[in-house]
Parts: C-alpha cells; sequence; structure tokens
C-alpha cells in the first residue's frame, strides 16, 4: 500500500509523480485513486490510456457520490 501523507497540501512535484511505482506498460501499480488526489492536471494528461480510463470512472464515481450526498443532506 501506498504510503500518505494525509496532511499534505501541495500537489506532486513530477519528480515525485515520475516516481510512483508503474509496471511495464506504465500504469500506476496500486492506490490510483489516492494519487489523483495530489496530481496536477498536467500529471494526469501524462497517465496511460489505462489509467486515463481508471482517473475517469474515479472522477464519475465521486460525481455520483457528492450527488448522492448532496439529495441525502438537502446541499444543492
Amino acid at each position: 500500500m501506498t504510503k500518505i501523507d494525509w496532511n499534505r497540501q501541495d500537489q506532486y512535484t513530477d519528480a515525485e509523480f515520475d516516481a510512483i511505482e508503474r509496471n511495464v506498460d506504465g500504469d500506476i501499480c496500486e492506490d490510483l485513486d489516492l494519487h489523483l488526489l495530489w496530481m496536477t492536471k498536467a500529471q494526469r494528461d501524462r497517465l496511460t490510456g489505462d489509467d486515463q480510463y481508471r482517473a475517469d470512472l474515479a472522477d464519475e464515481e465521486m460525481r455520483c457520490l457528492h450527488a448522492e450526498a448532496a439529495i441525502e443532506f438537502g446541499v444543492a
């Protein structure tokens, strides 16, 4: 599992992004959803096709969870 500093305030530097463990295809091996929290837009644009797809799925899931929470808690 990826060690995460939950108090982190800054996005990844390019060196940190490049240091994320990847498989031979260039895909992030573990915890893509966690890494997405600190990636810049430019870094997200550099993701491989499979990771890009997984990132889009994570974004869609977050949109759905946000909409559900808005309905449940009456927040527009």
